[in-house]
């Protein structure tokens, strides 16, 4: 299933649930393709309502948290209200900018040129 991946994105909350199901999926992830990098992306951050901190999360999952999604309703509701991309609804948004610098360094920007880097995950982030 993995095999052809180049690299694999796990995406959880900062939760109990979130933690067994992360760890859960790590393990399978890890067995099944062992040689796969794999990013943890802690998505609703930064709220009162998140469940753990991020440090008792990352010592128990036993790996760090590579990218935060910082929790904004009035950016997300927006954005699923006029069906557009997040960072075309507000890209100055602490969530926006995470995504902008994930993407860059996910699909490999970050060793391209300035300009075309920045095309790059602007071109990824506003598909529809």
């Amino acid at each position: 299933m993995f095999e052809a991946a180049t690299q694999i994105v796990v995406v959880t909350e900062l939760t109990l649930s979130g933690l067994r199901d992360s760890i859960r999926t790590l393990a399978k992830i890890e067995e099944m393709s062992p040689n796969t990098p794999i990013k943890v992306v802690a998505n609703r951050t930064g709220s009162t309502t998140q469940g753990m901190q991020l440090g008792d999360f990352q010592k128990a999952l036993g790996r760090k948290v590579d990218f935060q999604l910082a929790e904004d309703h009035k950016a997300f509701n927006l954005a699923a209200n006029t069906g557009k991309p997040l960072v075309q609804v507000d890209a100055r948004c602490k969530a926006s900018k995470t995504l902008q610098r994930a993407v860059t360094i996910l699909d490999g920007s970050k060793e391209k040129a300035g300009g075309e880097a920045r095309k790059s995950w602007r071109d990824w982030l506003k598909r529809k």
